[in-house]
């Protein structure tokens, strides 16, 4: 497939939909939706037990602050109402997205915009980062069309996978493909995934998973459990997100596992735990972060570097160094740190990439 690497999108809601945007959302069922709510009620409710009335931890409070108030209300309303079930599958009329993707009621045309070249440039470099060469010069954008379609065939070669690019939410905008809309935190989490794969991870936990990208690839990869511990609202997207594209049977919600601090005995099942779920009762091949350990705060971050000891020999962590602090000053004077490496992310610029490993 040709595409115009030229061609910017921008979503407006008076305007019709442009080429490169999913014109359909799909929905849970009511079931699920009840069971996302209910499991939502419970973590909300021990979050704040554990961590105050006033704490919703340093990312939640500083980037989207009341931003996200408008599905809150629902998902606090103590009984579930059936128009959840559509609100949560129309994330342009809501907040729930913002601050881990771009898609949300509060961002400007700005953030909108998609430039088809960039995320084409994002999957050249994945190629690259693997290994491949795609003779593409660096400072000289395309004047026409390239054959994305080979790209990918590439790099679907060389992971011995075969990739798909789900858009299950209206107006998800990216790069057109026969396998989906290419867009580039899918790429993100595609890297993230091959890079745990690369460390022949089958039981991964991952620190802050945003939608889920990085949790659907690695099981495209063969993970046998894939874990993730975020803010309890942020379940709610990449719970919604993972029972869309990997099935609502395969979901394991807060309050719903047998032995939340051990679940090393599921299998092929996503887990999603609350922060101070953490099941520090089980064992993980490796436990990664992308794009927010360093704004959890100091003092989160610090209990996150103690328990990740205890769950797992392996941290992968991808983050910039904008902060008061880095991932790097938090781990590198531990006593059990017995290797580190670190070199530029490929994927994007002003990020590092950095594995830990413990005896």
């Amino acid at each position: 497939m040709h595409f115009d690497l030229l061609n910017y999108h921008i979503y407006e809601d008076n305007l019709p939909l442009p080429a490169g945007a999913s014109f359909k959302s799909q929905l849970c069922s009511h079931e699920f939706c009840s069971r996302l709510h209910s499991s939502f009620l419970n973590s909300q409710k021990d979050f704040i037990q554990v961590y105050g009335n006033d704490s919703s931890e340093h990312w939640d409070r500083m980037i989207v602050g009341n931003k996200r108030s408008d599905i809150l209300n629902l998902m606090l309303a103590e009984k579930y109402n059936k128009a959840l079930r559509y609100t949560l599958s129309n994330p342009i009329r809501h907040n729930l997205w913002y601050g881990f993707d771009n898609i949300a009621r509060r961002f400007s045309a700005d953030v909108l915009n998609v430039d088809s070249y960039h995320i084409y440039d994002v999957l050249r470099r994945f190629y690259e980062a693997m290994g491949g060469h795609t003779h593409q010069e660096e400072k000289r954008r395309p004047t026409a069309y390239i054959d994305i379609d080979s790209l990918l065939r590439d790099i679907e070669a060389a992971l011995r996978i075969t990739l798909t690019f789900p858009a299950p939410y209206a107006k998800m905008m990216g790069l057109v493909d026969r396998r989906g809309i290419i867009r580039e935190r899918a790429l993100w989490g595609l890297y993230l995934a091959w890079r745990a794969n690369q460390n022949r991870a089958k039981t991964i936990l991952e620190l802050g998973g945003g939608l889920g990208y990085a949790a659907f690839y690695s099981s495209i990869f063969g993970t046998a459990s894939y874990t993730i511990v975020d803010l309890p609202l942020t379940l709610v997207a990449s719970g919604h997100f993972l029972a869309l594209t990997k099935g609502e049977e395969n979901i394991n919600l807060y309050g719903t596992l047998d032995n939340e601090q051990d679940i090393s005995s599921t299998s092929q099942k996503f887990n999603l735990l609350p922060p101070h779920a953490f099941p520090v009762g089980s064992k993980f091949d490796i436990v990664v972060n992308m794009d927010s350990f360093p704004e959890f705060g100091k003092d989160i971050a610090q209990e996150y570097v103690n328990k990740i000891k205890t769950v797992t020999q392996k941290f992968l962590s991808i983050n910039h160094e904008g902060e008061s602090y880095t991932v790097r000053e938090l781990f590198i004077n531990d006593p059990d740190l017995i290797n580190y490496s670190r070199f530029p992310f490929w994927l994007r610029k002003g990020y590092v990439e950095e594995m830990f490993e413990f005896r």
